[in-house]
């Protein structure tokens, strides 16, 4: 069932949060080109918004590198020099705001017909409020629109059926991450 059909209206036709169930959000497109797209998540009881668009002006690339660094400075593995390359006509980023403070952020790696997710990084304090399905149906979302066949992304060996059940497969033998186990998965887009 689409998710605007399981959302409540008030009587002037606007969602409201009245009758909605806890896995129920509201979804608002704000851009339609992947320069400007944007997207607001609002559950129902919460008092913030999670505000995913894409990293373009130099405030929310520095946001971007400062929760990468954050995230991955830890893993000895990972350079901060390699956490930010510049963005190009097939490296992008998106960024994931909850309220109005930066939460978590992706490389977006487009090439061969796919999306490849790379480096997704979500600040410990924002851990489990669903900003890495958020951003993995962002970049669906952006793969869609440019007629993208499939998003792909290796991922933890230990996050890996989340994304399974999201409807990615796994698309390969596993292998490391920064000395980590990790699961190389695929999620084909229907055009």
């Amino acid at each position: 069932m689409p998710i605007a059909s399981r959302i409540a209206r008030d009587p002037a036709g606007r969602p409201s949060c009245a009758n909605a169930r806890p896995a129920d959000y509201r979804l608002q497109i704000l851009g339609v080109d992947l320069g400007d797209q944007q997207r607001d998540y609002q559950w129902p009881g919460w008092s913030s918004t999670v505000q995913i668009l894409q990293a373009v002006t130099p405030a929310d690339l520095v946001a971007v590198y400062g929760i990468m660094v954050k995230v991955w400075v830890s893993v000895p593995a990972a350079a901060p020099s390699r956490l930010l390359l510049p963005p190009t006509l097939s490296t992008r980023y998106l960024l994931a705001r909850m309220g109005t403070e930066p939460a978590a952020a992706v490389r977006l790696h487009s090439g061969d017909d796919v999306l490849h997710l790379e480096k997704l990084s979500v600040l410990p304090r924002f851990r489990g409020s669903g900003l890495t399905r958020r951003l993995f149906e962002a970049a669906v979302a952006i793969a869609r629109v440019h007629g993208v066949s499939a998003v792909t992304a290796e991922v933890y060996a230990r996050h890996h059926w989340a994304w399974q059940r999201w409807g990615a497969r796994i698309s390969g033998a596993p292998g490391w991450i920064d000395g980590v186990p990790a699961v190389p998965l695929r999620f084909d887009i229907r055009n």
